[in-house]
Formats: C-alpha cells, sequence, structure tokens
C-alpha cells in the first residue's frame, strides 16, 4: 500500500503523498494500541478501526490512475467515469430496494420474532411517563438491561460491560445480587453464567431474544475482559487458540458459582428504586414480590410489573 502511495503520487502530488504515508503508519499504531493505552478494547475490531482511512486512499489512488493516464487517452477517461456512475447507482438502488422489500416483503415469523408484546413496550412508556429522574431498577437480565438503557430513562442496577465505567469487581457483584434477589438456584446460576440452559424451543418459536436471554449473560457482563486480557489477536481469528480463555471462562463461572452459594437472600439491603419483572425475567426465575412487604407494586399489566422498593 505504501509502495503504491509512493509511486502514484510523489512526482504529481508530494503533500498529499505524505498525508497518506501518514495515515498508513497511523495504521501500526491502531493495531498495537494496547501499548498506549495498557489493554486492548475490542480485538476483534481492529480491521474496522482503519477502514475509513483505506476507502479515503484507495478510491483517491483509483481517481489518480485515471486522471494520469486518462490525460492521454480520453476514451479511458470517459469510460471510466461511466462505469464508476454506474457502479454507484447500482450501489444506491441497492439499499433503496432493501429498504422496500423490508418495508412490504419481510417474512412474518420474522417479524414476529423480533417484536416485543405490546405490553413490553406499553411499560417503557409508563415509566417514561411516570417514573421521574433517572432511577434506578433492578433486574438479572443483562437483556433487559439494553432496552431499559436504551428506550427509558431507567438506569439498570446490573448494567452491561459495554455501557459502563463500574470495575470488573463491582460488575460481579451486581450480578451475584441481582440473582440471589430473585431467588435464582445455584444450578441455574450456574448453568446460564456457563450459556447450558435449554430454551425448549427452536428459532423463531422461542419468545423474542429468549436464547440471548438465558445464555449470553457471561458476554454482557464482562465483555471482552476476558479475550482481551488472557487471549491474544489469534484467537479472534483461529479457534485453536482459544484454548487459555476457554480455561480462564470456566475457571471464572466456578468462582462465581462458588461466591453466589455464599450469598444469603438480601432484599433490604440494595440500593435500587425499582424492581422490574418482566418475561425475560420470568424466564430466569419467576417470583411474587407481592409477598415482600418492602416491596410495592406501582405499574401492572398481563405480562410485566414494575415494584417500587420502600426504604
Amino acid at each position: 500500500m505504501a509502495g503504491l502511495v509512493y509511486w502514484i503520487y510523489w512526482k504529481h502530488d508530494n503533500k498529499k503523498c505524505i498525508l497518506f504515508l501518514v495515515l498508513i503508519g497511523g495504521m501500526f499504531l491502531v493495531w498495537n494500541i494496547q501499548l498506549v493505552v495498557g489493554y486492548l478494547p475490542v480485538p476483534h475490531f481492529f480491521r474496522r478501526s482503519i477502514s475509513p482511512v483505506l476507502f479515503i486512499i484507495i478510491f483517491n489512488m483509483v481517481y489518480s490512475v485515471i486522471k494520469i493516464f486518462g490525460s492521454k487517452r480520453r476514451y479511458l477517461a470517459k469510460t471510466s467515469t461511466v462505469v464508476l456512475a454506474v457502479l454507484s447507482l447500482f450501489v444506491v438502488a441497492k439499499k433503496i430496494n432493501n429498504i422496500f422489500l423490508i418495508d412490504c416483503c419481510i417474512q412474518t415469523h420474522i417479524a414476529d420474532y423480533y417484536e416485543f408484546p405490546n405490553e413490553v413496550t406499553e411499560s417503557w412508556r409508563w415509566a417514561n411517563i411516570n417514573l421521574k429522574g433517572e432511577p434506578s431498577v433492578l433486574s438479572p437480565s443483562t437483556m433487559t438491561s439494553f432496552y431499559l438503557t436504551t428506550h427509558t430513562s431507567l438506569r439498570p442496577f446490573l448494567p452491561t460491560a459495554f455501557i459502563t465505567m463500574l470495575s470488573m469487581e463491582e460488575m460481579e457483584e451486581r450480578y451475584l445480587q441481582s440473582h440471589r434477589f430473585f431467588g435464582v438456584p445455584g444450578d441455574i446460576f450456574s448453568r446460564r453464567l456457563g450459556g447450558e440452559l435449554e430454551s425448549n424451543c427452536y428459532e423463531y418459536e422461542c419468545f423474542p431474544d429468549k436464547g440471548s436471554n438465558l445464555n449470553d449473560s457471561f458476554g454482557d457482563l464482562y465483555g471482552n475482559y476476558v479475550n482481551s486480557r488472557f487471549g491474544s489477536f489469534k484467537s479472534f481469528t483461529d479457534a485453536s487458540y482459544m484454548g487459555p480463555v476457554y480455561e480462564k471462562r470456566r475457571e471464572i463461572i466456578e468462582k462465581m458459582s462458588e461466591r453466589y452459594g455464599k450469598i444469603l437472600p438480601n432484599r433490604h439491603g440494595i440500593d435500587v428504586d425499582y424492581v422490574y419483572m418482566g418475561p425475560l425475567e420470568e424466564q430466569i426465575n419467576k417470583v411474587d414480590f407481592t409477598r415482600y412487604n418492602n416491596l410495592r407494586l406501582v405499574y401492572k399489566n398481563p405480562l410485566v410489573g414494575i415494584y417500587e422498593m420502600r426504604r
């Protein structure tokens, strides 16, 4: 890439050549960002981080080559211009066509699979209207954490690793406390963290996000922490290098399960404003919170209940 840039630009536009060479040199900094900041944020997005730079350089090179050779062969410049224009129109037409096809012809079972029941979205709407400020809410479901953070002003007690500045130690403690509050049995806790729970349904027959809700909480809790700290770049591209990561993952699950067994139920000591019980929570463990004196039901529909934590 650097050689092509030098060959095309050095004699005709040395300032642009220097700019592109500097950008190419910056790629090595991006690829070794862990040496700069001390950790690897998202290893498997290495290539994407330099995609905009490559896009600019490659298309400018194509333009420059056409311009250089087109000055001597007029037909080449005209033909290349027409070809690029037609290809660009094809790209735009494809995107427009996708919009119309999704709008008119999407398969019903796919649309149903990705659409939550009205009762769930109604609970979000009610929370936005009636719960002032940014109250904290408790749920053992990291999927619920995603949705409440996105669609409401509620702030999950158990956030996900991708959108929090909490330490890993604090995240683990909140994960443990959330599950204990909902009375999740120890064996279910271990199997859920290990991604071993049966969904008892097949693909589009499942409730939206059921598989992810039951078995993806390890990734939602730790994000890329385990892979970045105990793996390598090759572990993201070749499964044969995942041995240390898998071993550390098993070790973490065992330690978390052991810690969970030692935690006593504490329905008074968790500092939250509300408790959310919806379909995703019931998949983990269904609890009748109306039996607890420190919880007051403030919202109820056939699928969702929101309880206020009394101080």
